[in-house]
């Protein structure tokens, strides 16, 4: 994936907004408990630095 210019409406319904939030609000901003575990393990992920930071 390679980013190429802003796109402030998003791609579809799913996406209808799109914004760079920091862990811990987007983590209260969702609101079903899959997406949360989801997000959980991609910061257990970067954290461990197995991943390098794409920010």
């Amino acid at each position: 994936m390679e980013w190429l210019s802003d796109l402030s409406e998003g791609f579809g319904f799913e996406t209808e907004e799109v914004k760079w939030l920091s862990y811990r609000y987007a983590y209260n901003k969702l609101t079903n408990s899959g997406e949360k575990k989801i997000l959980a393990k991609a910061k257990q992920l970067l954290d461990s630095g197995e991943q390098e930071s794409l920010v």
